[in-house]
């Protein structure tokens, strides 16, 4: 099985990366809310605190480096960017997602 790590993810290096994200989590996930604009609901609101959290560190709070993680296996990055609160009610989709997380130990910070 190798050894797997999950690391504090680095902040999103362009704009792409940051729509993939939302494309493969947010957009997907059971916590993602919309305000009645059409935008991510702040945490106060019902809305994911993870979300509110990115949104927040594009004005200068901490990216949540916690929340949305690194998995690197036998020492090489694996998958970046994966988000730890990521919830859905497709069975499959949960299983495949729960295996990136299978056998991992936590880097020290």
């Amino acid at each position: 099985m190798g050894t797997v790590e999950i690391k504090p993810s680095s902040v999103f290096s362009n704009g792409s990366e940051y729509e993939f994200f939302l494309a493969n989590f947010c957009y997907r996930c059971n916590r993602y809310v919309e305000n009645e604009h059409g935008f991510p609901a702040f945490e106060s609101e019902g809305g994911c605190k993870t979300l509110d959290a990115m949104e927040n560190a594009r004005w200068e709070e901490e990216f949540p480096n916690d929340d949305i993680v690194e998995i690197w296996k036998d020492g090489k990055p694996i998958r970046w960017h994966v988000c730890r609160f990521f919830q859905n009610d497709d069975a499959g989709l949960m299983d495949a997602y729960n295996r990136l997380f299978e056998g991992a130990t936590r880097e020290a910070r």
